[in-house]
């Protein structure tokens, strides 16, 4: 079991998931210029009459999730660390075994928190959901709703 003492800090938390936001959005960029969905603008049209379009809402959900796997889903797998996390010094770890964390709560859980950030922009009452998940840290464990969910636990590598 993970000891209170290896947990990282709410700031290394914070700093990591501030960083993980940040470039997320660099991925997904990438995503639609290698899709080829920045040249057809039309699947981004809003209809005027209803305010929305199913292709913004696809196409934005699609480009976080896969913003999120071209810059973390490598690190995940082998080092159990987003990119917020390697540059300050935490990993993802299993919380019973202290052990690396398995692949699917690494690649399929704890991502899916990232698709309710631009989720909640599009549907506003969800916007809760990513606040809560993440002052949950300030509780006793330092464990994000995600990281509950998922068995999981964040801890300092320095």
């Amino acid at each position: 079991m993970v000891g209170s003492d290896q947990l990282a800090s709410r700031t290394r938390r914070l700093v990591a998931g501030f960083i993980d936001i940040l470039f997320v959005p660099v991925g997904a960029f990438i995503f639609l210029i290698v899709t080829g969905v920045l040249e057809h603008a039309d699947a981004w049209a809003i209809d005027p009459e209803t305010g929305a379009s199913a292709g913004t809402t696809f196409w934005l959900s699609v480009s976080v999730v896969a913003g999120y796997y071209i810059l973390n889903g490598l690190p995940l797998i082998l080092r159990s660390q987003t990119l917020g996390k390697l540059l300050v010094g935490a990993r993802v770890v299993h919380n019973e075994s202290g052990g690396k964390a398995g692949l699917i709560h690494m690649i399929l859980v704890r991502p899916v928190f990232f698709l309710l950030i631009p989720a909640s922009a599009l549907f506003g009452p969800i916007a809760i959901i990513p606040l809560i998940d993440h002052m949950m840290i300030f509780g006793k464990g330092r464990r994000c709703l995600h990281d509950r969910i998922s068995g999981t636990s964040v801890v300092r590598t320095k």
